[in-house]
């Protein structure tokens, strides 16, 4: 016996023990996946693609990183192949059953956020949209949510159609001088200066007026590389975690040069975060009368005894409504005109349908007019089912009673997942889905098959925080250019319509037109 203990102690003291770690992982390795692949597995029962035979995370990685962010494609292509509900991961479900929409997604559901999915991707901030606990987010939304409610929206409308009209101008110049010289108008560089313009007034109650500076260049190759590192962040979740312990000028010198305009956008935020703080301190309001409506304002004027506001919370709340204000209402306008370009007749019928609304001289755009209009809303929503600003699928957990779907039964813990996209490109409620049809939205009403599953802003309590800002500035913003100018695809342009998933949408390539202003 003693010798035997011997010989135990002197191979696990050894030096071969350290050559059996990397034996014992790939064992584990191999183990788990004959697991996840055999009979014994809790989701054996649903089909899954044979391409995602390794059922583990790195098969996403490469349909979503390798394929440049076409993974929620594939899943489209599966469901047509395999049925409403298939495997596509380890431990997770996709669903393209519309009738489980609300029931994952609606109000009082009980499926919460995938912390795995979604924590590398927003984890860093501390904002509403990356709290996880049901009553912590309760509580932050009912603080946010007065800010971008419709009423909020109508006082502010003198300030989205000032901007309306600047971009009107921007475009009218543009056209001018390129007429002159023979080049293009960057229509989506364009857009892009409206939203943000807009959305930076609203969350710091001092706008970035890019349509009249032209210093926007810095900015959007800022929100470029966010986007092109989120498809990635998800996959390096471990190696995030330590690094985002470490301050911001230290962080910097270690990641990517495309990476540091993020944290230049995060120290932008800091220091007017700053700036309301130090009011407050010094004993002077927190805002001007004027600027009451700011992220920054509106979380200080929440303070109560149990409720303390944070540096980091206002940075989170600023950085992310930024971000995904400008971003994904910039590339949804940008997709609108496009298909306006390459269909003279929606483009023509829009205009008619602006200069019926708005004679030249005796009318003004507002947003209210604007969103009573039926042709202009339907092109709105048509442009929002075919390139929604979060396509792809967005995971939720399996409550503890588990999920029943299609007579087989999903555990507890497991994710299940539906995507924007796949539910938009359903023939049983939208017929022909790849064709841009904007009359498809005529004649309809909210029980309608049509709108009750136009999900580009999600539903329930998880819903876009933003959406009456961004259905204000889409309305009024192609009102702006339909009402007062053709446009056609310049010979220069580089966008074809179509779009990859970077957790939010974008489009590849410029659009360039050459517009022509209209007499009436």
């Amino acid at each position: 016996m003693e010798m035997i203990t011997h010989q135990v102690r002197a191979w696990l003291l050894g030096p071969h023990l350290f050559s059996y770690i990397p034996i014992c992982y790939l064992s584990f390795v191999i183990a788990r996946w004959i697991y996840r692949l055999s009979p014994l597995h809790p989701l054996a029962k649903f089909p899954a693609p044979k391409s995602l035979l390794c059922m583990s995370q790195w098969s996403e990685f490469y349909y979503n990183v390798i394929h440049h962010g076409r993974f929620v494609f594939f899943i489209e292509q599966w469901h047509k192949e395999l049925g409403p509900i298939i495997r596509i991961g380890p431990d997770e479900i996709h669903i393209s059953d519309p009738s489980f929409y609300n029931i994952c997604y609606g109000p009082g559901h009980k499926y919460i956020r995938d912390k795995d999915f979604y924590d590398p991707i927003l984890g860093r901030l501390n904002a509403t949209a990356t709290i996880f606990g049901v009553p912590e987010y309760k509580h932050r939304r009912s603080i946010v949510n007065p800010l971008f409610s419709k009423s909020s929206i109508r006082k502010l409308e003198d300030v989205i159609l000032t901007h309306g009209r600047a971009f009107k101008r921007a475009v009218s110049e543009e056209s001018k001088a390129a007429q002159a010289g023979g080049k293009g108008i960057c229509l989506s560089r364009l857009f892009g200066c409206l939203a943000a313009d807009i959305i930076s007034g609203y969350v710091y109650g001092s706008s970035f007026n890019f349509l009249e500076t032209n210093r926007d260049a810095d900015f959007f190759e800022c929100i470029a590389a966010v986007a092109r590192f989120l498809p990635i962040a998800s996959y390096f979740r471990y190696l995030q975690a330590p690094l985002f312990l470490l301050p911001v000028a230290v962080l910097k010198r270690l990641v990517p040069s495309t990476l540091r305009s993020l944290l230049d956008l995060e120290e932008y935020c800091g220091i007017l975060a700053d700036k309301y703080l130090d009011r407050r301190t010094s004993g002077n309001p927190t805002e001007k009368p004027e600027h009451q409506t700011t992220i920054f304002g509106t979380i200080l004027a929440a303070e109560t005894p149990s409720f303390k506001p944070t540096r980091d919370m206002m940075i989170g709340e600023a950085a992310t409504s930024l971000g995904a204000g400008y971003h994904t209402t910039s590339w949804t306008l940008t997709r609108a005109a496009y298909a306006a370009a390459i269909n003279p007749t929606i483009q023509q019928t829009l205009h008619e349908e602006l200069a019926t609304a708005f004679p030249e001289g005796t009318s003004e755009i507002t947003v209210s007019a604007c969103e009573k209009l039926p042709y202009l809303t339907a092109f709105v929503k048509e442009t929002l089912r075919v390139a929604p600003g979060v396509p792809g699928r967005l995971p939720r957990t399996v409550p503890p009673e588990g999920l029943v779907c299609h007579q087989k039964f999903i555990p507890s813990g497991y994710k299940v997942s539906m995507s924007a996209h796949v539910m938009h490109q359903n023939p049983q409620i939208y017929p022909n889905p790849t064709e841009f049809n904007p009359t498809r939205w005529l004649n309809t009403t909210p029980s309608s098959e049509v709108e009750k599953n136009l999900v580009a802003f999600s539903k329930g309590s998880r819903n876009c925080l933003g959406f009456n800002l961004a259905m204000a500035e889409l309305h009024t913003a192609l009102a702006f250019l339909f009402r007062r100018f053709k446009i056609s695809l310049h010979k220069d342009n580089t966008l074809t319509g179509e779009w990859v998933d970077s957790y939010v949408i974008t489009l590849h390539g410029q659009l360039m037109i050459s517009a022509e202003e209209y007499s009436d």
